[in-house]
């Protein structure tokens, strides 16, 4: 059985991400909802640092991309602007949309790691796909 997707279709997907992006939190545990992502975890939510990101593709924050089975993927570049609001460990990236009030994209980090109150943190490039139609 043939199935295809048009590229355009998942860059769409991929790009309402990038274009609604304004924010990057660092969370204790996988967020299931804007209100634990955007909360700090003194407050029963999942924030432990966070800081701004630029909207938008080809701005340098975001990328697309083919994958090797031909889908597409968001590239999130790598970012050193999170600064620590709570001490913990991350373990999870969140990319919020703040005017929206909505959770975009959530993943998990390679490596977990600790921070503490104004700390900064870097985050390295991390990708995140739509495979192809099989």
């Amino acid at each position: 059985m043939t199935k295809f997707i048009t590229p355009l279709a998942l860059d769409a997907a991929l790009g309402y991400v990038a274009e609604r992006a304004d924010l990057m939190v660092l969370c204790s545990a996988a967020p299931g909802d804007y209100t634990e992502a955007a909360t700090a975890v003194s407050a029963s939510g999942r924030r432990i640092a966070a800081g701004p990101v630029v909207t938008g593709l080809g701005n340098g924050a975001f990328a697309l991309a083919t994958t090797p089975d031909g889908g597409r993927k968001l590239i999130v570049e790598r970012t050193s602007s999170i600064l620590g609001e709570e001490a913990g460990t991350a373990t999870h990236v969140a990319l919020l949309d703040t005017a929206g009030t909505a959770l975009l994209l959530v993943t998990e980090l390679a490596e977990p790691f600790a921070i503490g109150v104004g700390q900064n943190a870097t985050i390295e490039a991390f990708e995140d796909a739509i495979a192809a139609p099989v």
